[in-house]
C-alpha cells in the first residue's frame, strides 16, 4: 500500500532527568505532530511540558521545525556500486 499525501505522524515523548547522585529531578513531556509530505517537506510542531520531581509545572514551550529532503545529486546506474 502506497501512503497518501501528505502523511500526518502523532508523537508523545517523556524524558526523565536525574541528578548526579541518582535522584529523581525533572520529567519533559513532548507531543509533536510530523507532516511528511510528497514533495520531501518535512514539518513538525509540538508542545514541549517540563515537570519537577512533586509533579509542579516548570515551564512549557512550543516548537515548529521544516525541512527539504535533500539528494546526493546523482543516481545509481552501472557499476559504479560494485568497487
Amino acid at each position: 500500500m502506497i501512503p497518501q499525501h501528505p502523511l500526518s505522524i502523532r508523537g508523545n515523548h517523556d524524558h526523565r532527568t536525574r541528578l548526579a547522585d541518582g535522584t529523581f529531578a525533572s520529567r519533559a513531556s513532548v507531543t509533536d505532530k510530523i507532516v511528511l509530505g510528497s514533495n520531501g517537506q518535512f514539518t513538525s510542531s509540538g508542545v514541549v511540558v517540563d515537570y519537577d520531581a512533586t509533579g509542579k509545572l516548570l515551564t512549557t514551550g512550543c516548537f515548529t521545525h521544516t525541512a527539504t529532503r535533500l539528494t546526493a545529486g546523482f543516481e545509481p546506474h552501472g557499476d559504479e556500486w560494485n568497487h
